[in-house]
């Protein structure tokens, strides 16, 4: 499956490079200008889409300083107007935090952080895209490069 085909209630690969900043750290105000690459695009969500949850995956061997990388998720309505989506708090910036005595571990290669919660309805209406961006990435001693943030949409 390529980026951005999600499977509904089923977790996806939505970007492959958490540990590269999309605006060189500092907050996403562009959606568009991200590149929509091989590591990160735009998400078709559907009309029956209430919800998408987002979390880190990690490769478990990590340590030393860990930095838990920020997201910053964008709607973009099918007429093409750009909006944050909010968690239910009006949340727009997520810290997907990464606590390796408690994340979820597959006990051989993995580990998640907990998931987020954001909504596909917004201030401009409903999203038929949604994209996760990173202001702060993803950072620790070991391998980073097999890390992942993965999606669910929740209909």
């Amino acid at each position: 499956m390529a980026i951005g085909e999600l499977k509904p209630l089923d977790w996806n690969d939505v970007m492959t490079k958490p540990e590269s900043a999309d605006n060189s750290g500092g907050a996403v105000l562009v959606p568009d200008s991200v590149p929509n690459s091989t590591d990160h695009a735009w998400l078709w969500v559907t009309d029956r889409v209430r919800f998408v949850l987002f979390r880190l995956r990690y490769n478990r061997a990590i340590s030393g300083a860990i930095t838990s990388p920020v997201v910053q998720i964008f709607g973009k309505t099918g007429a093409g107007l750009n909006f944050p989506l909010l968690n239910v708090l009006g949340v727009h910036e997520f810290t997907l935090t990464i606590d390796l005595t408690t994340d979820v571990d597959d006990g051989t290669t993995y580990k998640w952080t907990k998931p987020i919660k954001v909504f596909v309805h917004g201030h401009q209406g409903r999203a038929a895209r949604a994209l996760a961006t990173i202001k702060t990435p993803f950072f620790a001693t070991g391998t980073l490069t097999d890390s992942s943030i993965e999606a669910m949409v929740i209909i």
